[in-house]
């Protein structure tokens, strides 16, 4: 069997330790297209801008596009096209960087996004969710790469309300339950008020 690729946290990519990070897909572009199949040792939290081809993570395939968000935790595996054209935001980060702060060990668990056992990696915010969080991708890409002095509160504070506002948003599969839901039960009501009322007017 082969050995898939698995991909560390580059916690001195800046100099002194960063545990959080913004990586732009057109710099991923390169490894992943050597390596399609592959794990990351860090959680990920990747914003699709533009795609039209299926990703899957732990076997669980989709097929992007602007606004969906794809949240992989440490170990799942990855599979992506061999010429990946996605263009997409990756925050990526540590526990550490956050438990260190909550001093929580379990501070992780309360996000449904980021269990093992979540109903998909894949979610769907509304687009004025979407532009607020892309937003804060923006302004920490900004404090990663503007300032020689990275401030780490500024950067735990910004991803923190990013995963607050992931915490709202449905997965994949829970708003098609409630798209289903809405069409077992819109359409047989309206039908058989409908047939009542024919059955009314003609006796």
């Amino acid at each position: 069997m082969k050995r898939i690729p698995i991909y560390k946290f580059y916690k001195h990519k800046y100099g002194d330790e960063m545990l959080v990070d913004i990586v732009d897909y057109d710099v991923m572009r390169g490894p992943l297209g050597r390596t399609p199949i592959c794990s990351y040792t860090f959680y990920a939290i990747t914003l699709v801008l533009e795609a039209d081809e299926a990703v899957a993570v732990n076997g669980r395939s989709r097929r992007p596009s602007r606004g969906d968000i794809v949240c992989a935790i440490p170990g799942e595996v990855w599979t992506f096209p061999e010429h990946i054209k996605m263009q997409a935001l990756n925050l990526i980060f540590e526990k550490e960087f956050l438990l260190s702060f909550f001093n929580d060990p379990h501070f992780l668990d309360r996000f449904n996004y980021l269990q093992a056992d979540r109903p998909s990696p894949f979610l769907l915010p509304d687009k004025e969710t979407f532009e607020r969080i892309l937003g804060l991708y923006r302004q920490m890409q900004a404090e990663i790469t503007n300032y020689d002095v990275k401030d780490q509160h500024i950067l735990r504070a910004m991803l923190y309300e990013t995963m607050m506002l992931l915490q709202r948003v449905q997965t994949v599969e829970a708003k098609h339950v409630e798209v289903t839901k809405r069409r077992l039960t819109d359409v047989p009501v309206s039908r058989y008020v409908d047939d009542f009322v024919s059955l009314v007017a003609t006796t």
